[in-house]
């Protein structure tokens, strides 16, 4: 889906049906009804448009785990069962 200014507008939310195709709705249409809810596709003008906010590179990223607690849980893992191989380990 090329989406244009949408790509990277904090307004925009992709709508999955369950039949499989998406839609990109504009949240600012539930605001205002000059935005279109739908709006078609690629946007390259719009006076709503407000960039995504960016993650701060000092805040740790929640998906990733940092070094230190991915190794204390293979230590862990290891402990539970001794036996079982790790990466890096070989039977």
């Amino acid at each position: 889906m090329i989406a244009g200014l949408c790509a990277g507008c904090r307004h925009a939310r992709v709508n999955q049906t369950r039949r499989g195709p998406s839609y990109l709705r504009c949240q600012l249409a539930s605001l205002d009804p000059a935005y279109p809810r739908y709006p078609r596709l690629p946007v390259l003008r719009c006076a709503g448009y407000q960039p995504a906010a960016e993650p701060d590179p000092e805040q740790p990223d929640p998906e990733q785990p940092d070094a230190e607690q991915a190794d204390a849980e293979r230590a862990d893992a290891e402990r539970a069962d001794p036996e079982q191989p790790g990466p890096g380990r070989r039977r």
